[in-house]
C-alpha cells in the first residue's frame, strides 16, 4: 500500500487554498490567504463511481489551530493526562486522546498541530477536544483559526 497526498481536484473537491503543487490540500503552512478549513457546502462524492475504480482512503489529517493565549507548558505538562514535555527535546507539550485517536503539539505561543485523524470532522473534534483541556487547566483558550494543513490518503 502506498501513501500519497489526495489531489482534491481529481476527485472533484476542490481546493481550500489553491493549488500549490505540493500535495497539500489547503497550501502550506503559514501560507498567507486561503479558504476555511473544511469544505462547508461541499457535495459528497461517491469515490466508488470514479471512473478509474481508484478509491483513495484517509489515513491521517493535520490540522492546526490559534488557541490565542499564551501558555505554561510545563503546568499543561504536570496538570494533564497523556502529556509528555522535554524542553530539552522539542519545544512543544506532546498530547494525546483516545476518540479520536489523535496526537496534538502544544506550543507556549498557543499554536497547536493536531495529527492523527482519519478525517476532517475527526481532526476539527480533536482539536476542540485539546482546546477543551487547555481551558479547564485554567487558561482563557479560545478556537481559532482552525485550518486543514494536509491530507494523506492511500490507494490500493
Amino acid at each position: 500500500m502506498a501513501a500519497a497526498a489526495v489531489d482534491p481536484m481529481a476527485l472533484g473537491l476542490g481546493t481550500s487554498g489553491g493549488a500549490s503543487g505540493s500535495g497539500v490540500v489547503g497550501g502550506g503552512v503559514g501560507r498567507a490567504g486561503g479558504g476555511g478549513a473544511v469544505m462547508e457546502g461541499a457535495q459528497p462524492v461517491d469515490l466508488a463511481r470514479h471512473p478509474s475504480g481508484i478509491v483513495p482512503v484517509l489515513q491521517n489529517i493535520v490540522s492546526t489551530v490559534n488557541l490565542d493565549c499564551r501558555l505554561d507548558l510545563k503546568q499543561i505538562a504536570l496538570q494533564a493526562r497523556n502529556a509528555e514535555y522535554n524542553p530539552k527535546r522539542f519545544a512543544a507539550v506532546i498530547m494525546r486522546i483516545r476518540d479520536p485517536k489523535t496526537t496534538a503539539l502544544i506550543f507556549a505561543s498557543g499554536k497547536m498541530v493536531c495529527t492523527g485523524a482519519k478525517s476532517e470532522e475527526h481532526s476539527k473534534l480533536a482539536a476542540r477536544k485539546y482546546a477543551r483541556i487547555v481551558q479547564k487547566l485554567g487558561f482563557p483558550a479560545t478556537f481559532k483559526d482552525f485550518k486543514i494543513q494536509n491530507i494523506v490518503a492511500s490507494c490500493d
